[in-house]
């Protein structure tokens, strides 16, 4: 049997090595933000050293996605994986709800996890989806002193479907939301800040269209240029209109975004700098492929015009990972342009499923770098880690540098990076 943890990297690694060079180019994105309800912002400003590079805070399987903010309001970061806090600045474990580790030939009970603190108590809460067609719950932290309690569970939403998720704000009222699928239908959930403990409310964008769980690909942009979030999928993008009253029906424009089986998160970008936003997905989750789509307009036509990033092997040019399964966007180098961050999800169906199931478990920044053609500088951050289906990424205790939460079945992992240095990107 194949050894899941055997490699010399396995402890620690804080090198960002160059590794190839490809397309893309400036851009001005549409990601949600961080506030203060989100990661709890506690941290004494003179007490703000970290250290630089890979953090391995367990080498257990708890879930596939990670958050990270500050639990307990002792100023140091802290990661959620599963049912464990990873407490900083050491990683002490401490559960908050129950769970177990999980084998890695199998899935976890956590997909996905968010922070906020949704009663408004001050305190940061939990939101973790598990796989997908399974319900969506929330845990409320009891507070600092009280944090080795247990935690009460409330019921988000009964079912959450596909396997790229969003929390981000859709409908514009400064709330985040849950963005999904739900019986077929794409839409998104809203939870009450007056009565945060009632199960949120669903509203679908599109009628039932026999969407399975499994689905892959999902992503929130203003794609058409009018100030309000679009979703995207794989096949096509749905253009919110002008009121949300009454749970109109969004208007559909096909096109194929990932010609695979669908990728991971989607994201906006102005990527060429033309004032147009461009639309970026991978290929598929399971397979290969990363490309960015140039929008053009043919008068009051939107259509999108395809430049690779990342190829299949047979391709013969670039590198090559495959399972692109989450991705993220953060400004990793300190330029003040977004860059994005995925990695191969190792095991994602065991050691024999899918396309190169134990391949290197590569965790990459894909730094922006304008000109004509603009580029990517791809940056390895750490090769014994990955993603798994989420990878969260910015600065969550606001000290000038980004951080990136994993959990997948290597482990548990927070990387940080360098604090920028160059003048000329400031």
């Amino acid at each position: 049997m194949v050894d899941p943890w055997s490699s010399p990297n396995a402890a620690y690694n804080s090198r960002a090595l160059p590794v190839a060079i490809c397309f893309l180019a400036a851009a001005h994105l549409f990601v949600p933000q961080l506030d203060s309800r989100d990661q709890g912002d506690h941290r004494d400003p003179s007490d703000r050293e970290a250290p630089i590079g890979m953090q391995v805070l367990s080498r257990e399987f708890y879930a596939e996605g990670a958050a990270c903010g500050d639990l307990n309001q002792d100023g140091h970061l802290d990661v959620v994986a599963g049912h464990v806090l990873f407490l900083g600045p050491d990683g002490r474990k401490q559960e908050f709800r129950p769970g177990k580790v999980f084998d890695p030939h199998a899935y976890s009970d956590t997909f996905f996890c968010w922070l906020h603190d949704f009663d408004g108590d001050g305190h940061t809460d939990v939101l973790q989806v598990g796989v997908p067609g399974q319900p969506a719950y929330w845990y409320r932290n009891p507070g600092p002193k009280k944090l080795k309690s247990s935690w009460s569970r409330f019921q988000a939403l009964d079912s959450v479907d596909n396997e790229s998720p969003a929390f981000a704000d859709v409908n514009g009222d400064g709330r985040k939301d849950l963005l999904c699928q739900n019986r077929g239908r794409f839409g998104w959930a809203a939870f009450d800040p007056e009565q945060p403990q009632k199960p949120w409310v669903f509203h679908p964008i599109s009628p039932d269209l026999g969407l399975h769980r499994f689905t892959h690909g999902l992503g929130l942009g203003d794609v058409d240029g009018d100030g309000r979030p679009d979703l995207l999928e794989k096949g096509a993008w749905w253009q919110q209109p002008a009121s949300l009253a009454g749970d109109p029906p969004w208007k559909r424009h096909a096109f194929p975004f990932a010609p695979g089986r669908g990728g991971a998160q989607m994201f906006v970008f102005d990527v060429d700098g033309d004032g147009l936003a461009d639309v970026l997905s991978g290929h598929d989750a399971h397979g290969y492929g990363l490309s960015w789509w140039r929008q053009v307009r043919d008068q009051d036509r939107i259509r999108f015009e395809e430049r690779k990033i990342l190829t299949a092997p047979e391709a013969g040019d670039g590198l090559k990972i495959s399972q692109l399964h989450a991705m993220a966007v953060a400004d990793v180098d300190g330029d003040r342009r977004p860059d994005l961050i995925t990695g191969k999800r190792w095991w994602a169906h065991g050691p024999k499923g899918d396309v190169d199931p134990g391949g290197t478990p590569l965790l990459l920044a894909l730094c922006l770098r304008p000109g004509k053609p603009a580029a990517f500088e791809i940056k390895t951050l750490h090769r014994d880690s990955g993603v798994g289906t989420q990878v969260q990424a910015g600065d969550f205790d606001r000290d000038g540098r980004v951080e990136i939460a994993v959990a997948n079945k290597r482990g548990v992992f927070l990387w940080r990076s360098q604090p920028a240095s160059n003048p000329e990107n400031q």
